[in-house]
């Protein structure tokens, strides 16, 4: 069983919006004859849109994993599953690894109670709530 969860669709749409748009006017002014620095400001919205993307998460039977804007992956084995802990004020659950590894599942993330719920199943743990 693998289960897949992804950022949001509407964040992940607003994203998208942002990144087109950017190369649209970036077209646009180009042809429109600007040069130098003034093209480089709707370029930091692409980079925004693609670090701020909600990265997907991914859990299996065997491991728990997500990677980073720079495609460097995070895993978790089952077995090195410290703690899995929910900040309510937040929304964020982190899981803890043994060997100092976090992933963090924000709260714009979707279906965060689904992913809580396996996560305990999986590891055989209860999660521990922080907060409110």
């Amino acid at each position: 069983m693998r289960l897949i969860f992804r950022g949001a669709l509407w964040l992940r749409s607003i994203y998208v919006f942002t990144i087109g748009v950017s190369v649209v006017t970036i077209v646009g002014m180009y042809r429109e004859g600007d040069r130098g620095f003034v093209l480089y400001v709707p370029f930091m919205f692409i980079l925004l849109g693609y670090f701020a993307w909600p990265r997907a998460i991914r859990l299996d039977n065997e491991e728990i994993s997500k990677r980073d804007a720079f495609f460097r992956p995070t895993r978790i084995l089952r077995g090195e599953i410290a703690s899995v802990v929910l900040d309510r004020s937040t929304g964020e659950l982190v899981v803890f690894g043994q060997n100092g590894q976090r992933i963090t599942y924000k709260n714009f993330d979707s279906d965060g109670g689904k992913m809580m719920e396996q996560l305990e199943v999986l590891t055989g743990k209860e999660t521990t709530f922080l907060g409110f």
